[in-house]
């Protein structure tokens, strides 16, 4: 039996030659079921179930001192960015035909910080063009459609919501917790506490490493 609550509509198509494994059409493939629609997989013997997501958000905290036995965070910054260097490069004519501009933002405009960039030392900037955003100045009015006039400013705010939106700067850690389930003891019996299962959410607060989450 099969079931799922993802309602994104997608096809894929494969044979049993392209996978050596029965298992492999539903995931750990290009082209497998889980690879072209998401989600996550719940099996109950024959039942599969490719659910949006198979857990839920506790009701309770994992935190120092109440039921957390031993924690380790991992961050990763190896491979971010935390400010970025916008520019832009647009058209104008000149005599016959026309040039490209190439234009950045000056002083201490020239690299815009993400929210996160005072957590490090220094800035770790990317080159982000935005030139599709403005349009030529001798474009026809159809040109123009959804595109801005070149302006500073104009470039300054298309550089912040870019900031914004992809939460720049921002690290990505992993954390290893081990915890006693309190929905079990005898102590928390007949309260709210609700069992923790596989995929759930758990909030977690751990002072000692500043894990607010």
């Amino acid at each position: 039996m099969v079931d799922s609550d993802i309602a994104t509509q997608n096809s894929t198509a494969f044979t049993l030659a392209d996978f050596q494994h029965a298992s492999d059409a539903l995931a750990g493939t290009t082209g497998s079921i889980l690879d072209v629609w998401g989600g996550e997989y719940k099996f109950d013997n024959y039942h599969i179930s490719l659910l949006q997501r198979i857990g839920k958000t506790v009701n309770g905290i994992l935190s120092y001192g109440r039921n957390i036995q031993t924690i380790e965070q991992e961050s990763d910054i190896s491979t971010i960015y935390n400010s970025i260097i916008p520019y832009a490069t647009v058209s104008q004519p000149s005599g016959d035909s026309s040039v490209d501009i190439i234009h950045v933002l000056s002083g201490s405009d020239y690299i815009q910080a993400g929210s996160y960039a005072n957590q490090y030392p220094y800035p770790i900037t990317l080159l982000v063009a935005f030139s599709d955003q403005f349009y030529a100045s001798d474009a026809s009015a159809d040109e123009k459609q959804g595109k801005y006039a070149y302006s500073d400013a104009q470039l300054k705010a298309l550089a912040q919501k870019y900031l914004s939106d992809n939460e720049v700067g921002k690290p990505t850690a992993n954390m290893t917790v081990t915890a006693i389930d309190l929905s079990k003891s005898l102590e928390y019996q007949g309260t709210n506490e609700q069992p923790i299962e596989l995929g759930d959410i758990v909030p977690t607060n751990y002072e000692p490493l500043a894990i607010r989450n």
